[in-house]
């Protein structure tokens, strides 16, 4: 959760804390993000928005929340999500989610794209953003604002929950270039190609030795918060052979809601059409 320091004590707002013993719950999130969310000029639209999500329809962002109030989000052998998806601490979880953009209206609908929430953050539109690590690199295309670290939070009487998992490597058991392609994957994946990517897009590394070879970038207290949560509370994302119409379709319904669908019929429409898909890895 980065937070502008600025706005924060415009409002008299105190700061969020920094140290995840302190972490906020959903709860106090929402009701800092009701008191900050502003119409600066009088006209009746907002220029202030209490928190904006940086992705705000993708799964791996959203899944914290519910999975916070206990809910699993797809079977354990990956291929059922009814049940899942239509639990009631999945449904109470999204409801929260859909009254941050419809009922509290502290979060803007339609910011489906990182570069745009990241934005609306620097350039002070927004007090708050759930947002993930690369923006520590990002974030020095706004060197004007003086921004905190908070940890990702979680419901009152739940547990601590942070979100992890990017892109992976495969090869293709098709393959005529076995050899060629496992020598290009053991490089990709090595330590001074992971250093490559790291360094031109921010993004947390995947290996330890990394994180060890970079002192002067991993040492620096917000990147040791987000080690801690990786340490810590990261769950991973689902195993499942149909990952991808998996996430598109809960894309779809995630962004349904946000525009103010009701969360509990739209999850249950498209656990069917999930599952329909699933079928086929049976």
């Amino acid at each position: 959760m980065f937070y502008n320091k600025a706005i924060f004590e415009e409002y008299g707002v105190p700061f969020l804390p920094e140290t995840i013993e302190e972490r906020l719950t959903w709860e106090e999130v929402a009701e800092i993000a009701k008191k900050l969310t502003k119409d600066t000029n009088g006209d009746g639209l907002t220029d202030i928005w209490g928190l904006v999500i940086e992705q705000i329809d993708r799964p791996y962002l959203i899944f914290p929340m519910v999975q916070s109030l206990g809910a699993k989000v797809l079977s354990d052998d990956g291929l059922e999500s009814q049940g899942y998806i239509t639990s009631d601490e999945f449904v109470e979880g999204t409801t929260f989610y859909w009254k941050l953009f419809n009922e509290w209206k502290v979060s803007p609908q339609g910011l489906n794209d990182s570069a745009i929430s990241r934005e609306y953050f620097g350039t002070g539109r927004a007090a708050m953003m759930l947002g993930n690590e690369w923006n520590l690199r990002r974030m020095l295309q706004y060197p004007d604002v003086d921004y905190g670290l908070s940890p990702f939070p979680y419901f009152e009487g739940g547990v601590a929950v942070t979100p992890t998992g990017s892109w992976h490597v495969g090869i293709n058991s098709k393959t005529k270039k076995l050899e060629e392609a496992l020598a290009f994957t053991k490089y990709i994946t090595g330590k001074e190609a992971v250093i490559t990517w790291h360094k031109l897009n921010g993004i947390a590394p995947a290996r330890p030795d990394v994180y060890e070879a970079l002192p002067e970038v991993f040492d620096n207290p917000m990147w040791q918060l987000f080690v801690k949560e990786m340490e810590t509370t990261a769950v991973p994302r689902p195993r499942t052979p149909g990952y991808s119409q998996y996430e598109l379709m809960l894309r779809e319904a995630f962004n349904s809601i946000h525009y103010g669908a009701d969360p509990r019929s739209t999850l249950e429409e498209v656990a069917v059409r999930i599952d329909r898909e699933l079928r086929k890895y049976r």
